[in-house]
């Protein structure tokens, strides 16, 4: 079979890199994911390129051309060089020597079907050249157009050698899998889940969130709930939790969703937070989503409605008004249109003008501004500065 690489992005930058990468009897491909979202008809994303020249000779004929290059892992093989302002990760074939189920030691080697093997699933296996023409060693093919994720080799061992794997193979599944999910490598998956707790924080959210994107997430999660991998990382299902992720699509959402179902929800928000080693900002909106008591937002008047736009500002309002449509079942068009169609104002007045009129610092200044700022409301925002300024001593008594 044969895709076509002339039509991917930087083709031209990939044209001066394999030209020098072909010197003195060397050969590059493309390999891994650019290659199977090809055969796949999807968007192209990273292109990453391996090669047969040791790390130090792909150095030294980058090096050579006057090309940038940075040394990113060279006792695995990898380089990374800049053609055209665009970085390309250029890794020499290799094949796994040890391993101890996060780290490898490697030995590099020419032949392009080991570093294949090494590779997780047969659809990731998938390399070609410039020519576009797939070279196959693992019948990927079939696979990747099947939908099928499918270990390279004994599932089991695959994952001894990085658990990391476990949550790989249901991420894959959840984008590139068509149900049911493959029955060998899903049993190893479940006999080995507790592997899963020795993984870092930082890798286990980088694969969940991005398992989190994907159209079939739900589908993948309530497998992953059943075979008892969930459990190692911290997250749980219910029917209910799963419905409501099927109607979402932002991920952040998705596990609110997750969450808001699960027992004592703060509590578990914040150890998953701390497990997965989330950024603050994160954990600020995760709290806020499964804090919110959203049972009755669809009865709420406009008044209330736009209390709760200005407080939260856009993005959070829509956020939860989706994630309530998404666990009631409902759309709550006019709610949602509301964020759409009105222009949040500004309180006009501030506390240097209260001072003006004679207000002294403290708190008799911001009561005076919340009894204004209630005035303005009830007026539906439509009271200017001078008018809240003229019911001043009035409102403020």
């Amino acid at each position: 079979m044969r895709v076509s690489p002339s039509n991917w992005p930087h083709f031209s930058a990939c044209e001066k890199l394999f030209a020098l990468l072909s010197q003195e009897g060397g050969e590059a491909r493309f390999i891994g994911g650019c290659v199977r979202d090809a055969v796949l008809n999807r968007p192209i994303g990273d292109l990453d390129i391996a090669c047969s020249h040791r790390p130090e000779k792909t150095m030294s004929l980058l090096l050579g051309a006057g090309l940038r290059v940075i040394p990113t892992g060279l006792q695995h093989g990898t380089v990374t060089a800049i053609v055209d302002g665009i970085p390309f990760e250029i890794t020499t074939l290799r094949e796994d020597m040890e391993t101890d189920g996060r780290h490898a030691v490697v030995r590099f080697t020419h032949d392009w079907k080991a570093d294949a093997a090494r590779r997780d699933f047969t659809m990731n296996a998938l390399s070609c050249g410039l020519d576009g023409e797939v070279q196959d060693y693992w019948n990927g093919l079939e696979d990747a157009k099947s939908g099928i994720v499918r270990f390279i080799g004994d599932p089991r061992k695959r994952i001894e050698e990085d658990a990391l794997r476990i949550l790989r193979f249901f991420r894959f599944s959840a984008h590139y899998g068509q149900p049911p999910f493959e029955y060998r490598s899903l049993t190893a998956c479940a006999e080995k889940a507790k592997l899963v707790e020795s993984l870092s924080g930082e890798r286990i959210q980088s694969e969940m969130l991005r398992l989190l994107e994907a159209k079939t997430a739900s589908y993948a999660l309530g497998i992953m709930q059943k075979e008892g991998v969930l459990v190692h990382i911290g997250l749980s299902t219910t029917e209910a939790s799963l419905a409501a992720v099927k109607r979402l699509q932002d991920p952040i959402l998705r596990l609110s969703a997750l969450l808001r179902a699960m027992p004592d929800s703060p509590k578990a928000t914040d150890a998953l937070v701390q497990r997965w080693k989330l950024s603050n900002a994160l954990r600020d909106t995760l709290m806020l989503l499964i804090a919110a008591k959203l049972d009755d937002i669809g009865a709420w008047d406009e008044k209330l409605l736009k209390r709760l736009l200005r407080s939260l500002g856009k993005e959070r309002y829509m956020q939860l008004v989706t994630l309530a449509a998404a666990e009631q079942g409902k759309t709550f068009s006019t709610q949602l249109k509301l964020a759409e169609t009105w222009e949040i104002p500004t309180f006009p007045i501030t506390g240097a003008m209260l001072k003006s009129k004679g207000f002294s610092e403290g708190k008799a200044l911001g009561d005076a501004l919340k009894k204004l700022e209630t005035l303005w409301e009830e007026a539906d925002y439509q009271l200017s500065a001078e008018d809240l300024m003229k019911n001043a001593p009035r409102a403020i008594g």
